[in-house]
């Protein structure tokens, strides 16, 4: 159904549009079982990257149970083009020096065997 209400001050209509849809019919259900489906648990990686902006080092905190042992960090300029890759060291903490990189925005990027992980990162000079 459509509906338009009388005009308000300076000749403004409000108007609404109401959809009616049927109750569905359980007779006619394609539903094979009731029971949901199982989720598989995935843990998605996280870093926390400090400081923001960057100046001279760029400091990468892995959160516990991250596997941190393989894979890289790089650092790639906006356009796709790759400045800088760092080997993960093992480590839950780490350091990436970023002071040859004039001031600008690029994209940090974590990549391991199951995950990659993208942020933004500002360098500031």
């Amino acid at each position: 159904a459509f509906y338009v209400t009388n005009p308000f001050r300076g000749g403004i209509f409000k108007s609404e549009i109401v959809f009616e849809i049927p109750a569905p019919d359980p007779a006619r259900s394609t539903s094979r079982s009731k029971e949901p489906a199982p989720v598989k648990e995935t843990m998605d990686m996280d870093v926390n990257v400090f400081p923001t902006p960057a100046r001279d080092v760029l400091n990468l905190v892995f959160p516990g149970g991250f596997p941190v042992a393989e894979g890289v960090v790089s650092i790639h300029r906006m356009d796709g083009a790759q400045l800088q890759s760092v080997k993960l060291s093992g480590a839950s903490t780490m350091q990436v020096a970023v002071s040859h990189l004039p001031a600008g925005v690029y994209l940090l990027r974590v990549v391991t065997k199951t995950q990659t992980l993208q942020k933004v990162l500002t360098i500031t000079k």
